[in-house]
């Protein structure tokens, strides 16, 4: 009887070994937490437009309101309790050389996509202008100034980060993100009412146009 051989497996080569290690090491640590995070802030958008577009602005502004202050307090906890920063996100060079930084490379690249690009630039230009301001005069208004466009544009996690970036720590972080809350959620509910007071004038447009 003739022996029966198997194929052997193709061997994988060093790049993708060490591409799939980085990328799974990262993957398995902090993306669970960032998607989780990235999909209740996209949820909270949506449910903002559809109560201005189906019920009231008031009723937006309070519930999305109460959403945020929430989702602030729940994000401060979770910090303390070790959670690592989502907008801290810094590429870790491998030990098996170029290649090897691969996966790290993409999951950065991922990180940034979730939590937002405008969100991630401004918040590496508004460190900047806390930490290594040259001027002190200059610095004396500017870092305020970033952080209340900051707190205004953006909203829990960017609030958290620029707040612990300019100096604040315990019971001060927590309250001024309650504020930064405030402020974000009366910039998000406007611009939510813009959108849809657009989205109604097109359509009626449209329908006039169709009639005539």
């Amino acid at each position: 009887m003739t022996a029966l051989i198997l194929p052997t497996p193709p061997e994988r080569s060093p790049f993708a070994c060490t591409f799939r290690a980085g990328l799974s090491e990262r993957l398995h640590s902090e993306t669970g937490f960032a998607t989780a995070w990235a999909l209740q802030a996209r949820l909270a958008g949506l449910a903002l437009l559809a109560a201005v577009a189906f019920f009231s602005v008031w009723l937006a502004l309070a519930a999305t309101l109460g959403w945020s202050l929430i989702a602030t307090s729940a994000y401060f906890h979770i910090r303390e309790g070790g959670a690592p920063d989502l907008l801290e996100i810094q590429f870790r060079r491998g030990a098996t050389g170029s290649r090897g930084n691969c996966g790290s490379a993409l999951y950065c690249a991922f990180r940034v996509l979730l939590i937002g690009p405008p969100a991630f630039v401004f918040a590496k230009l508004a460190a900047l202008t806390m930490n290594r301001s040259a001027c002190k005069g200059v610095r004396s208004w500017l870092s305020p100034a970033a952080l209340v466009v900051g707190l205004t544009l953006f909203g829990v996690t960017s609030t958290h980060h620029l707040l612990q970036h300019a100096g604040y720590r315990g019971s001060n972080l927590l309250h001024l993100s309650y504020g930064g809350s405030l402020l974000n959620v009366g910039y998000r509910v406007v611009i939510g009412a813009l959108i849809i007071n657009a989205i109604t004038y097109i359509v009626s447009l449209l329908n006039v146009r169709a009639l005539v």
